[in-house]
């Protein structure tokens, strides 16, 4: 009887330190470890800072305020930006365009040899009128990139009512530089007519189909070819500093061509990359000698109000000749029908100003994008034709590219705006010959 005792106390024994041994497995497995990895993970979350593609460390609030007009003549040596000047930064980065400098190219000056024949742009600054009615539109759409959580200090828009010849002008940053893109392409198609038009080049020695490939279907390859053609300029290996300076005067003579007219912030000597699809090369050699610095380049850069301006000039065709500019006009008219741009892989409607508008609107345009850029410029005419407006739209950020709805969006709320007839509600006071404000 005893034994049989002894023999249960030993078996529960067992059993209870089998059982404390299961239960103290479990609470680990069930308890401890989903807690420690618990307080890991709240660790990683909490304490290490998320970084988002574009974002600034402090995202400025928009400066609705008015700036200083602009200037009809630039006669700074600086090129300054605004109100005021544009720092050089000592690497690339989103917060500054690295502007073109006295010193960047100061042997250019001693060229003698190989200076080819300079033309200037046959145009005038034109005198816009200010309107508040079209202020209120421009804030509208600022306040609605704001919203959007999107850098407003890194976007530029300039609006020009031309429904009469009473045309008014409101910008917001408009006189900032921009990394442009193939809107750059708009800057060189003027260049090659004034080129024809001075006889400096023969009629028609760049074929058509190149003009056409580099306007309509925005054709890396085909711009490469016409910049090229017209400046003399082939790219190709590094070149010494006697051949060089040849090189780069003859590039910056598309620069002085625009200057000479009064045209500010504006550097268009760059060629737009890849200039090869297949070989989907970057800049190299004399194509990166003339950007002077890898880290931080000067690089291809315009303002909101000079594209709007280069636009009134070719709509009201004073663009080198009224023949040019309706051949101008021609190659920038888009189709906004769905079937005519839904099915090509790569268009100028889609995710730009033209997507936001009815397929019935008369529009001219000439985008420009990259992985860091959304940028668009277009005539805008009704379908009755009462309503005719040019609005220029850049976005120098990440966060524009990312964006394909917010050019869409800007474009119906303009479109809606102009399309009340906001000049028969000015006043006498909106209708003052002001010079353009910049915003």
């Amino acid at each position: 009887m005893n034994k049989e005792r002894k023999m249960i106390n030993t078996r529960q024994r067992k059993v209870y330190k089998i059982n404390r041994s299961v239960l103290l497995k479990r609470f680990i497995f069930l308890v401890l470890l989903p807690t420690s990895l618990l307080i890991i993970t709240y660790k990683l979350v909490v304490d290490q800072p998320i970084h988002v593609q574009g974002d600034s460390p402090k995202k400025p609030r928009p400066n609705l305020k008015t700036e200083t007009p602009i200037p009809k003549q630039f006669n700074s040596p600086r090129i300054t930006s605004g109100a005021s000047e544009v720092k050089k930064s000592p690497s690339i980065n989103q917060d500054s365009v690295r502007l073109i400098e006295p010193e960047d190219y100061n042997n250019l000056s001693n060229t003698k040899t190989n200076k080819p024949k300079t033309i200037s742009y046959n145009t005038k600054p034109p005198d816009f009128k200010h309107s508040a009615n079209l202020d209120k539109i421009v804030k509208q759409v600022v306040a609605r990139v704001d919203a959007k959580g999107l850098p407003t200090h890194k976007f530029s828009i300039s609006l020009l009512d031309i429904s009469n010849s009473k045309h008014i002008y409101a910008g917001y940053l408009s006189n900032e530089p921009r990394f442009p893109g193939s809107i750059v392409k708009l800057f060189w198609m003027v260049y090659l007519y004034g080129n024809y038009n001075n006889k400096i080049l023969q009629e028609n020695s760049i074929e058509h189909k190149h003009l056409k490939k580099m306007i309509q279907d925005s054709d890396n390859e085909s711009s490469s070819l016409i910049v090229d053609k017209m400046t003399k300029t082939e790219s190709g290996e590094s070149l010494s500093d006697k051949e060089l300076n040849s090189w780069i005067y003859k590039r910056l003579a598309m620069n002085s061509f625009f200057q000479k007219a009064g045209y500010q912030n504006l550097n268009i000597s760059q060629k737009v990359f890849p200039t090869s699809y297949q070989k989907n090369d970057s800049p190299s050699g004399r194509d990166l000698q003339i950007r002077r610095d890898e880290i931080n380049p000067i690089r291809n850069y315009v303002t909101s109000y000079d594209v709007a301006r280069l636009l009134y000039e070719i709509y009201t065709n004073k663009s080198i000749s009224k023949n040019y500019s309706l051949k101008i006009k021609k190659l920038i008219k888009r189709d906004l029908a769905p079937t005519a741009w839904q099915k090509k892989p790569f268009n100028s409607i889609e995710g730009f100003l033209g997507e936001g508008l009815p397929e019935n609107v008369e529009f001219y345009s000439k985008m420009g994008w990259n992985s860091r850029t959304r940028n668009d410029a277009a005539i805008v005419i009704s379908p009755d034709k009462k309503h005719k407006y040019i609005l220029v739209v850049l976005g120098d950020d990440p966060s524009f590219f990312q964006d394909k709805k917010l050019f869409p969006e800007i474009s119906r709320i303009i479109y809606m705006a102009m399309t009340v007839n906001i000049s028969s509600s000015m006043s006498d006071s909106d209708r003052t010959s002001v010079k353009v404000k910049v915003y």
